[in-house]
């Protein structure tokens, strides 16, 4: 059993059951058969119940594995291990303001470029591409699908 896993799911579950809980007043529809204030909670929090608890399934149900190399000589695997979340996290930390003064699309180009070939050290045509389009297409979904106003910077006046 992978423990870590096996919490996580059981974690992910009591916060759907939390987010349920919680949204248990909303409405699911309005008038006309349109989505409530409770729709999206209700919903989302559903899946949070559904997958915390497949994921603890799965990992209660797995046999035990083999330490790895890193992992049978000490502690220095775990930190190595945990180097890229932070690396990613302190990253999204330094490039989160900029999107205010460079722009959405700028910022978070630069931010899949650090976390693509920095960090994940993907140097290939394919996450230069992943790196304009997640943007961008983020943007249009945001910005135009949504009507979410987002910080255009200098390469897109408002």
């Amino acid at each position: 059993m992978r423990r870590m896993d096996f919490y996580t799911g059981l974690v992910t579950a009591a916060v759907g059951a939390a987010a349920t809980w919680n949204a248990r007043n909303l409405s699911m529809f309005g008038e006309h058969s349109v989505p409530g204030p409770g729709f999206f909670p209700k919903i989302l929090a559903g899946l949070l119940i559904v997958l915390g608890l497949l994921l603890a399934f799965i990992a209660g149900r797995e046999k035990p594995q083999e330490p790895v190399a890193d992992e049978a000589a000490g502690t220095g695997g775990r930190r190595h291990a945990m180097l890229r979340p932070v690396a990613v996290l302190v990253v999204f930390g330094v490039i989160a303001p900029l999107v205010a003064l460079i722009g959405y699309i700028p910022a978070m180009v630069l931010l899949v470029l650090v976390v693509l070939y920095g960090i994940e050290r993907r140097r290939d045509f394919r996450s230069l591409l992943a790196a304009v389009l997640i943007p961008m297409a983020s943007y249009v979904l945001f910005a135009h699908l949504f009507a979410i106003p987002l910080p255009s910077g200098p390469l897109l006046p408002a």
